[in-house]
């Protein structure tokens, strides 16, 4: 199954909608800045080591981050570096069986972690979060999502992935892609694809939508090299319903939405990630967004 994906790296605003009280999140940003970026612009290496003990706040995340980094170069790996702007990928029947995967499954399944370890450091530090909407919860071992297209079941693997619970069970609302160092753009896209439909699926048909499809909006967030980012894809009503029932047409086409890569060891790239993540965050919670699962909750408890 063929699709022809237009990449595009795009602002914030573009990539998750400007919300009205900016003063709030001002203040989220600065309470997501780190022991380690308060008098310095760079997390050192080791910086992870010479953490004070009462400042535990990323302290593990930075652990973790560091030690990735230093495997890999400084050289620029980002997606705005990388990305082709038009690209067309076959999509495999399961996301995860390349036999190139087996050499970097270590790798992959760190990057679950610290990317999980991340959301759930941001999400537990936002003031009243929980109580403006759904909770969340974080596995650092991914999900195996099935979708359909034309008929026919596919598999997408999240290394990591942001849930909330319905009546229907645990229900995806960001999903952590996978990198490896000889993956090309065209397997990079084609594995963030893969795990986004799975993800759209779990969105689709819950309880209270009437077995009516509605438009959905989809996030994930993954690695690049060493640089972190956001993607997004919006997945129209009708295209939804047209692609499960008979498949991709033979120029179908899909438009992936990129944030600019993050370093996140420079204080400046952390700064504007966690802007990104919290306004991910309360946009995610506050009923607005287009995601199946948190409409599904605001039926229920808004109303």
């Amino acid at each position: 199954m063929s699709v022809t994906i237009h990449s595009e790296v795009v602002d914030l605003d573009t990539l998750i909608p400007r919300p009205e009280d900016t003063e709030r999140e001002d203040k989220d940003v600065e309470s997501l800045i780190p022991w380690v970026f308060r008098d310095s612009s760079i997390a050192e290496g080791d910086c992870g080591f010479d953490w004070p003990y009462e400042e535990h706040k990323f302290r593990g995340f930075f652990l973790s981050y560091s030690s990735y980094c230093c495997e890999l170069s400084w050289s620029s790996t980002a997606v705005r570096n990388t990305l082709q702007t038009s690209e067309t990928i076959t999509l495999p029947r399961l996301s995860w069986a390349l036999p190139q995967r087996e050499y970097f499954k270590h790798s992959l399944r760190s990057q679950g972690l610290m990317l999980t370890t991340l959301l759930c450091n941001v999400y537990g530090s936002l003031d009243g979060i929980r109580e403006q909407g759904p909770r969340i919860h974080f596995d650092p071992f991914g999900l195996k999502q099935t979708y359909v297209l034309g008929g026919k079941r596919f598999t997408g693997k999240s290394e990591g992935v942001a849930t909330t619970k319905l009546q229907s069970g645990s229900v995806p609302i960001i999903s952590c892609t996978g990198w490896y160092g000889s993956q090309t753009w065209n397997e990079f896209l084609t594995e963030t694809l893969s795990i986004m439909l799975g993800q759209l699926a779990k969105n689709i048909f819950l309880p209270g939508d009437g077995a009516q499809v509605q438009d959905q909006e989809v996030y994930a967030v993954g690695f690049r090299g060493a640089y972190f980012h956001i993607v997004y894809g919006y997945f129209p009503a009708g295209t939804i319903t047209r692609v499960h029932s008979k498949g991709c047409a033979r120029d179908e086409k899909l438009t992936l939405r990129f944030s600019r890569g993050y370093h996140l060891n420079l204080k400046g790239d952390w700064r504007d990630a966690m802007r990104a993540l919290a306004r991910l965050f309360r946009y995610l919670v506050s009923g607005e967004a287009e995601v199946g699962a948190t409409k599904a909750y605001g039926r229920r408890f808004r109303h």
